[in-house]
Protein backbone atom coordinates (compact mmCIF):
# COMPACT_ATOMS: atom_id res chain seq x y z
CA UNK A 1 0.00 0.00 0.00
CA UNK A 2 2.49 2.72 0.23
CA UNK A 3 2.26 6.27 2.52
CA UNK A 4 -0.11 7.20 0.13
CA UNK A 5 -4.10 6.49 0.91
CA UNK A 6 -5.25 5.19 -2.23
CA UNK A 7 -4.85 2.25 -4.65
CA UNK A 8 -1.91 1.97 -6.50
CA UNK A 9 -2.13 0.93 -10.05
CA UNK A 10 1.43 -0.83 -10.60
CA UNK A 11 4.17 -1.16 -8.04
CA UNK A 12 7.13 -2.29 -10.15
CA UNK A 13 9.22 -0.18 -12.28
CA UNK A 14 13.27 -0.06 -13.43
CA UNK A 15 15.64 0.47 -10.83
CA UNK A 16 15.85 4.27 -9.41
CA UNK A 17 18.32 6.36 -11.60
CA UNK A 18 21.90 6.56 -10.84
CA UNK A 19 23.43 10.02 -9.84
CA UNK A 20 25.02 11.62 -13.07
CA UNK A 21 24.89 14.81 -14.98
CA UNK A 22 22.04 15.21 -17.58
CA UNK A 23 22.73 14.71 -21.24
CA UNK A 24 23.12 17.56 -23.82
CA UNK A 25 20.08 16.89 -26.43
CA UNK A 26 20.47 17.82 -30.04
CA UNK A 27 16.89 18.63 -30.72
CA UNK A 28 15.39 21.70 -30.69
CA UNK A 29 13.68 22.32 -27.26
CA UNK A 30 9.24 22.52 -27.14
CA UNK A 31 8.37 25.39 -24.85
CA UNK A 32 5.41 25.44 -22.48
CA UNK A 33 3.40 28.08 -24.51
CA UNK A 34 3.40 25.67 -27.54
CA UNK A 35 1.09 22.84 -26.07
CA UNK A 36 -1.13 24.95 -23.92
CA UNK A 37 -4.20 23.99 -24.95
CA UNK A 38 -7.59 26.82 -24.39
CA UNK A 39 -10.11 25.30 -22.34
CA UNK A 40 -7.82 23.58 -19.80
CA UNK A 41 -6.88 23.77 -15.92
CA UNK A 42 -4.33 22.49 -13.45
CA UNK A 43 -5.48 19.91 -11.21
CA UNK A 44 -2.47 19.02 -9.19
CA UNK A 45 0.80 20.33 -9.43
CA UNK A 46 4.64 19.10 -8.08
CA UNK A 47 8.40 19.53 -8.30
CA UNK A 48 10.44 16.71 -9.56
CA UNK A 49 13.56 15.74 -11.47
CA UNK A 50 12.31 14.26 -14.94
CA UNK A 51 13.74 10.95 -16.21
CA UNK A 52 13.03 9.04 -20.08
CA UNK A 53 14.32 5.53 -19.88
CA UNK A 54 16.71 4.51 -22.06
CA UNK A 55 15.60 0.84 -23.65
CA UNK A 56 18.96 0.18 -24.85
CA UNK A 57 21.02 0.84 -22.13
CA UNK A 58 18.27 -0.50 -19.21
CA UNK A 59 18.97 2.84 -17.18
CA UNK A 60 17.66 6.32 -16.15
CA UNK A 61 18.36 9.47 -18.02
CA UNK A 62 17.71 12.68 -16.71
CA UNK A 63 16.47 15.27 -19.40
CA UNK A 64 15.54 18.79 -17.72
CA UNK A 65 18.76 19.85 -15.43
CA UNK A 66 18.00 18.97 -12.05
CA UNK A 67 13.96 19.79 -11.71
CA UNK A 68 11.09 20.13 -12.94
CA UNK A 69 7.44 21.50 -12.66
CA UNK A 70 4.53 18.76 -13.32
CA UNK A 71 1.26 19.50 -14.03
CA UNK A 72 -2.03 17.32 -13.94
CA UNK A 73 -4.37 18.90 -16.59
CA UNK A 74 -8.23 18.24 -17.75
CA UNK A 75 -10.62 19.86 -19.96
CA UNK A 76 -13.55 21.77 -19.62
CA UNK A 77 -15.86 18.50 -19.84
CA UNK A 78 -13.73 16.27 -17.78
CA UNK A 79 -13.51 13.70 -21.06
CA UNK A 80 -9.24 14.25 -21.49
CA UNK A 81 -6.77 14.71 -18.94
CA UNK A 82 -2.74 15.21 -19.73
CA UNK A 83 0.56 15.74 -17.57
CA UNK A 84 2.72 18.35 -18.48
CA UNK A 85 6.15 19.25 -17.33
CA UNK A 86 8.70 21.51 -17.66
CA UNK A 87 12.30 22.23 -16.71
CA UNK A 88 12.66 24.61 -13.99
CA UNK A 89 16.41 25.47 -15.57
CA UNK A 90 15.32 26.60 -19.29
CA UNK A 91 11.54 26.04 -19.35
CA UNK A 92 11.98 23.27 -21.79
CA UNK A 93 8.75 20.86 -22.09
CA UNK A 94 9.72 17.24 -20.92
CA UNK A 95 6.27 15.76 -20.51
CA UNK A 96 3.39 16.10 -22.78
CA UNK A 97 1.50 13.05 -22.07
CA UNK A 98 -2.28 12.16 -22.90
CA UNK A 99 -3.40 9.98 -20.14
CA UNK A 100 -5.63 6.74 -21.11
CA UNK A 101 -7.95 4.15 -19.72
CA UNK A 102 -5.00 1.86 -19.80
CA UNK A 103 -2.59 3.80 -18.32
CA UNK A 104 -0.55 1.95 -15.32
CA UNK A 105 1.22 4.29 -12.73
CA UNK A 106 4.48 2.63 -11.17
CA UNK A 107 6.40 3.00 -8.25
CA UNK A 108 10.05 2.48 -7.38
CA UNK A 109 9.84 3.83 -4.15
CA UNK A 110 7.48 6.86 -1.84
CA UNK A 111 8.95 9.39 -3.93
CA UNK A 112 9.90 8.05 -7.95
CA UNK A 113 7.19 7.24 -9.62
CA UNK A 114 7.07 6.02 -13.32
CA UNK A 115 4.29 6.22 -16.57
CA UNK A 116 4.45 5.45 -19.95
CA UNK A 117 3.08 5.92 -23.04
CA UNK A 118 4.02 5.68 -27.06
CA UNK A 119 6.78 7.83 -26.63
CA UNK A 120 8.66 7.34 -23.56
CA UNK A 121 8.37 5.80 -20.03
CA UNK A 122 8.78 8.98 -17.60
CA UNK A 123 10.37 8.54 -13.69
CA UNK A 124 9.46 11.52 -11.75
CA UNK A 125 12.07 11.89 -8.55
CA UNK A 126 9.78 13.94 -6.25
CA UNK A 127 10.90 16.71 -4.11
CA UNK A 128 8.58 15.95 -1.29
CA UNK A 129 6.52 12.75 0.13
CA UNK A 130 3.43 15.76 0.04
CA UNK A 131 4.34 16.04 -3.74
CA UNK A 132 4.67 12.47 -4.57
CA UNK A 133 0.82 11.55 -3.02
CA UNK A 134 -0.72 14.17 -4.53
CA UNK A 135 0.50 14.15 -8.20
CA UNK A 136 -0.10 9.99 -7.86
CA UNK A 137 -3.66 11.12 -6.63
CA UNK A 138 -4.57 13.02 -9.35
CA UNK A 139 -3.40 11.07 -12.22
CA UNK A 140 -5.03 7.96 -10.71
CA UNK A 141 -8.20 9.86 -10.42
CA UNK A 142 -7.84 10.77 -14.08
CA UNK A 143 -7.36 7.25 -15.15
CA UNK A 144 -10.07 6.03 -13.34
CA UNK A 145 -12.58 8.74 -14.29
CA UNK A 146 -11.76 7.72 -18.30
CA UNK A 147 -12.69 3.85 -17.18
CA UNK A 148 -16.46 5.35 -16.64
CA UNK A 149 -16.92 7.72 -19.25
CA UNK A 150 -17.92 6.78 -22.64
CA UNK A 151 -14.91 8.11 -25.35
CA UNK A 152 -16.49 10.04 -28.36
CA UNK A 153 -16.38 9.46 -31.60
CA UNK A 154 -13.79 8.94 -33.96
CA UNK A 155 -13.22 12.09 -36.23
CA UNK A 156 -11.80 9.58 -39.03
CA UNK A 157 -16.04 8.98 -39.99
CA UNK A 158 -15.91 12.61 -41.59
CA UNK A 159 -12.60 11.64 -43.61
CA UNK A 160 -12.65 7.83 -44.68
CA UNK A 161 -14.15 6.83 -47.92
CA UNK A 162 -16.37 4.30 -48.80
CA UNK A 163 -14.99 0.98 -49.29
CA UNK A 164 -11.69 1.77 -46.95
CA UNK A 165 -10.86 -0.11 -44.21
CA UNK A 166 -7.56 0.29 -41.03
CA UNK A 167 -5.13 -2.08 -41.88
CA UNK A 168 -2.48 -0.69 -39.26
CA UNK A 169 -3.27 1.69 -36.00
CA UNK A 170 -1.10 3.06 -33.71
CA UNK A 171 -0.19 6.13 -30.40
CA UNK A 172 1.53 9.21 -31.35
CA UNK A 173 2.75 12.11 -31.12
CA UNK A 174 2.13 13.78 -33.99
CA UNK A 175 4.54 17.10 -35.64
CA UNK A 176 4.97 19.45 -38.26
CA UNK A 177 8.59 20.76 -39.31
CA UNK A 178 8.44 24.26 -39.82
CA UNK A 179 11.32 24.79 -42.49
CA UNK A 180 11.33 28.71 -41.24
CA UNK A 181 12.55 27.67 -38.45
CA UNK A 182 14.08 24.41 -38.90
CA UNK A 183 12.30 22.71 -35.96
CA UNK A 184 9.75 20.10 -35.23
CA UNK A 185 6.04 21.19 -33.83
CA UNK A 186 3.76 19.70 -31.70
CA UNK A 187 0.41 19.90 -33.09
CA UNK A 188 -1.93 17.49 -31.85
CA UNK A 189 -1.94 18.20 -27.51
CA UNK A 190 0.55 15.34 -27.32
CA UNK A 191 -1.02 11.91 -28.69
CA UNK A 192 -3.34 11.08 -31.54
CA UNK A 193 -4.43 7.76 -33.08
CA UNK A 194 -2.89 7.26 -36.74
CA UNK A 195 -4.10 4.64 -38.81
CA UNK A 196 -3.51 3.30 -42.72
CA UNK A 197 -6.27 2.77 -44.85
CA UNK A 198 -6.67 1.05 -47.80
CA UNK A 199 -9.53 0.72 -50.52
CA UNK A 200 -11.53 -2.29 -51.57
CA UNK A 201 -8.84 -3.24 -54.17
CA UNK A 202 -5.75 -2.15 -52.56
CA UNK A 203 -5.29 0.22 -55.36
CA UNK A 204 -4.90 3.60 -52.98
CA UNK A 205 -3.59 4.45 -49.08
CA UNK A 206 -3.82 6.80 -46.54
CA UNK A 207 -2.70 7.68 -43.57
CA UNK A 208 -5.03 9.06 -41.03
CA UNK A 209 -4.27 10.90 -37.70
CA UNK A 210 -6.25 12.73 -35.31
CA UNK A 211 -5.66 14.03 -31.67
CA UNK A 212 -6.57 12.00 -28.75
CA UNK A 213 -6.86 15.88 -27.00
CA UNK A 214 -9.29 17.50 -29.32
CA UNK A 215 -10.17 15.14 -32.01
CA UNK A 216 -8.71 17.04 -34.41
CA UNK A 217 -7.60 15.34 -37.85
CA UNK A 218 -4.07 16.49 -37.66
CA UNK A 219 -2.88 13.71 -40.80
CA UNK A 220 -4.76 12.90 -44.16
CA UNK A 221 -2.31 11.96 -46.25
CA UNK A 222 -2.37 9.63 -49.46
CA UNK A 223 0.80 7.66 -49.69
CA UNK A 224 2.39 7.53 -53.17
Amino acid sequence: AGLCDHRVLLACCPALPPTRAPPTLSFSPIRLQHVMMSGEKAIAVAGAAVYYFDQANTQWTPVDGGMSTAKVYENEDRTQFRVIAWSQVDQKVVINSSLFKELAYGKASDTFHNFADASHMYGLNFESLEDACAFEKAVIDCVAHLNQVAPPPSPSIHVTMSGEKAIAVAGAAVYYFDQANTQWTPVDGGMSTAKVYENEDRTQFRVIAWSQVDQKVVINSSLF
